[in-house]
């Protein structure tokens, strides 16, 4: 729904600050007049993610439907295929670290970093311990 905006403002603004304004709005994925009412009030704007961004997102909402497929599976049956949801939830692991670089700009972990966890997930099940999560530190330099 439109919020009404009976007041209209004009500015004058040189060709630099024009240009300066159009990019910004466009950085920010929104129309210059919005972009001007979220700096008044208080809201600085950060540049719109790329495609990739998106991307991931995209992939993420898959696996989620993948997981409720299995979660409806296993309300109705009993059955949980195990080999499925951690196939899923491995590639949840490797999209959200994909966002959090994409979005940080961060240096993303090597390859082998997914088979530690991996590794020592299945080590800490094997000996009844907590799992180690995403994003913990594997590779300490002790």
């Amino acid at each position: 729904m439109s919020q009404k905006r009976p007041i209209a403002k004009r500015y004058d603004l040189n060709e630099y600050e024009a240009k300066l304004l159009k990019e910004k709005a466009r950085q920010a994925g929104m129309k210059e007049g919005q972009l001007v009412r979220e700096l008044i009030t208080g809201y600085a704007p950060t540049e719109k993610p790329g495609k990739d961004f998106f991307d991931a997102m995209n992939d993420i909402n898959k696996i989620g439907i993948n997981i409720n497929q299995i979660a409806a599976v296993a309300n109705s049956t009993g059955y949980i295929d195990d080999k499925f949801l951690r196939q899923c939830v491995e590639e949840l692991n490797k999209k959200m670290l994909e966002i959090k670089n994409i979005v940080l700009k961060a240096k993303p972990y090597p390859i082998n970093y997914y088979e530690k966890l991996l590794i020592e997930q299945k080590r800490a099940r094997a000996e009844g311990r907590p799992e180690p999560k995403f994003g913990d530190d594997l590779f300490p330099d002790d």
